[in-house]
């Protein structure tokens, strides 16, 4: 199944994860229609992300709104907004919105799904125009017919098995199988491939045509640093310089309450960190062990990998983790 975190894991940062939702939106709605466009914030966007149509004649906008894990209360006034702002522009600039369509990675609350009925309704008397949304459900039903695959697999490959293109296989973050000897085969698109001008490989969850071969820079075994100029391919193309740091799986470090999330295709090397990333969370002044269980199984389903249970923290604190930890874990039975 689709999840819609990817776009955290690929990006690492609330607003690069906003933009690259949008990216999908984009790319997602070029699938079904083509033609479709995007409009670049400057200094707003005129309340449209994506559109298909002409802006002085009918259009179809598509607005897209990164709200996870669920759309409550707290989004109303976002969406209103969103929805006011595409009909000021619309009678400014003298073009007309057939539809409006919500398009979110996640659900509506039952309050907000009764909100949203009766907002929708009062919104489409007064304005004509048509409301609609594309929430987890209808998303995931689009990128599972034929036509959207390249888009699931640029954005969602499997948590097993090839990806084509692989942002795990292209950013040097895999592993070899446990029982790969010497003559095991590097992976053709790890970080111990330098890749050269005229390839095509994924930055930021975006995919980049490279203009030239980039420079590098090698931190030993276990980081390499690159920097380069690229062509952003998406619905509208446009020039970059990109900066890319690509850190091996296993030299990364847990300390305090952060910790570098790499991603590899072996469910039993992704569940590591979650074990270490709980016993940091233990350490929290005041934690009770519901707020645990409920950060522990949110790191288990980011990185999709079983919860570990209370037994298994305790068994790995007590052989990969410090004192302190474990005494914190005990303290929470």
């Amino acid at each position: 199944m689709v999840n819609f975190r990817a776009h955290e894991v690929n990006t690492g940062s609330a607003a690069g994860s906003r933009a690259d939702f949008e990216q999908m939106i984009a790319q997602l709605v070029d699938v079904f229609h083509p033609g479709a466009r995007q409009v670049s914030a400057n200094p707003g966007d005129g309340g449209i992300d994506v559109f298909h149509g002409r802006l002085d004649d009918r259009i179809v906008v598509w607005q897209s709104k990164y709200f996870i894990p669920q759309i409550a209360q707290a989004h109303h006034g976002q969406i209103r907004k969103s929805f006011a702002s595409a009909q000021k522009n619309a009678r400014a600039h003298g073009y007309r919105i057939d539809e409006w369509i919500l398009c979110v990675p996640s659900s509506m609350d039952h309050p907000t799904t009764l909100w949203w009925d009766g907002w929708r309704r009062v919104q489409q008397a007064e304005t004509s125009t048509k409301i609609d949304i594309w929430d987890e459900t209808g998303l995931r039903s689009l990128l599972a017919k034929p036509p959207a695959a390249a888009v699931l697999a640029a954005y969602y490959p499997p948590p097993g098995g090839p990806r084509p293109p692989s942002p795990g296989a292209e950013l040097g973050i895999t592993v070899p199988p446990a029982d790969a000897g010497a003559g095991a085969l590097t992976p053709p698109r790890s970080v111990d491939r330098r890749p050269h001008a005229g390839e095509t490989i994924r930055i930021a969850g975006c995919q980049c045509l490279l203009y030239g071969d980039p420079q590098e820079w090698r931190g030993g075994d276990a980081w390499v640093l690159r920097t380069g100029a690229a062509m952003v391919m998406s619905t509208a193309t446009r020039p970059a310089m990109f900066r890319q740091v690509l850190i091996r799986l296993g030299s990364f470090q847990v300390k305090d309450t952060r910790f570098l999330q790499l991603w590899c295709d072996d469910e039993q090397t992704r569940a590591s960190p979650v074990r270490r990333r709980a016993l940091e969370i233990s350490r929290r002044y005041g934690i009770s062990r519901a707020e645990l269980d409920d950060s522990v199984a949110a790191v288990a389903n980011l990185l999709e990998v079983l919860v570990p249970t209370f037994d298994e923290l305790l068994d790995f604190a007590a052989v990969s983790g410090t004192p302190a930890q474990l005494r914190s874990l005990e303290a929470l039975r």
